[in-house]
């Protein structure tokens, strides 16, 4: 069994957040990519309160054995960021985690939080971020990093178009999930059982130069394609940089050099998630993607109607779905 599987099957078991968990780690794990050409991949995690956000990314730290998350809280600003980090050094080549981006920009003024959102932006996609007139400030903040955030729904929709919606939000994959009642009943049912699931063993990621992205490029371009339809940012030049990231996130984790069907099959069932849809669209379009025929979704589901017809109709017009 691969790493990635492995992973994944820990999430579900325990969370039933078998997608979340694993592109969390993809996340971290695209840290370790050599590619000069390769962004890492930052993602912002959009839930209702209550549903793990918090808790899956520090599960991280069960899952591997390198010492790569830092986490930065719920309160800081830029400038708390550059005294505490050394101007960045000690972030280089690390993955941040933001653990309630609610509490963060509630707890700050309009000009702080635009101060901070731009700062962070300016990082993620130039490596620098210096206070007052380039080249003239000693006031900086300087590191290779990506970022892991959480927001709940409710914040995001408020703070989207005051002070998210620019490049720092163009910068970031959203991955939306809402888990349904069933769910959170059958955590709460085997609490204890949940509880106690743990990791069979630790994984070590390396840094890696992943050499046949070429050989893909043609399901790269597809995914590329079906992403922009639904990102944040529709940019086919920025969603393939971030399809690369996630296949070499990917790879990472399962110590290869080269990405494989498996690869692709996770980074293409990720992608729904990537689109705010109703939470019951993204398991009809899962098992569709799986193969499972319309009919044993509705058996599986539980549905009489034709709503199924109707999920898979609109996501292929979308672009979704083939």
């Amino acid at each position: 069994m691969t790493n990635t599987k492995q992973i994944y099957d820990y999430f579900e078991n325990k969370y039933s957040l078998g997608y979340l968990g694993l592109f969390k780690a993809t996340a971290m794990a695209s840290m370790f990519i050599k590619n000069r050409d390769v962004i890492p991949l930052s993602i912002l995690c959009i839930a209702p309160s209550g549903q793990f956000k918090s808790r899956t990314t520090i599960e991280l730290t069960n899952i591997f054995s390198n010492k790569s998350i830092i986490d930065l809280g719920s309160d800081f600003t830029i400038h708390s960021l550059i005294d505490r980090f050394d101007s960045g050094k000690k972030c280089q080549n690390k993955t941040l985690s933001i653990n309630d981006l609610t509490l963060l920009l509630s707890s700050k003024t309009q000009r702080t939080k635009e101060r901070l959102v731009n700062a962070m932006a300016e990082v993620l996609s130039e490596g620098i971020y210096q206070y007052g007139e380039r080249n003239k400030s000693d006031l900086y903040f300087k590191a290779r990093i990506n970022i892991i955030a959480n927001i709940t729904k409710n914040s995001y929709v408020q703070n989207k178009k005051n002070f998210l919606d620019n490049t720092f939000i163009e910068r970031l994959v959203p991955f939306f999930y809402s888990l349904t009642d069933e769910q959170q009943l059958a955590f709460v049912k085997n609490i204890e059982q949940k509880k106690a699931i743990a990791p069979d063993s630790k994984i070590t990621l390396k840094g890696t130069i992943v050499n046949n992205y070429i050989e893909f490029n043609e399901a790269m371009i597809n995914m590329s394609v079906k992403y922009q339809c639904i990102s944040l940012s529709p940019s086919l030049p920025r969603a393939m940089e971030k399809i690369k990231a996630i296949l070499g996130g990917l790879c990472v984790i399962n110590g290869q050099s080269q990405i494989t069907d498996n690869e692709i099959k996770f980074c293409s069932e990720f992608l729904p998630f990537c689109s705010d849809m109703d939470s019951r669209d993204i398991s009809i379009i899962i098992q569709y993607k799986q193969g499972v025929s319309v009919d044993e979704i509705c058996k599986n589901l539980g549905y009489s109607s034709n709503y199924p017809y109707k999920v898979i109709h609109k996501y292929k017009e979308k672009g979704i779905l083939s």
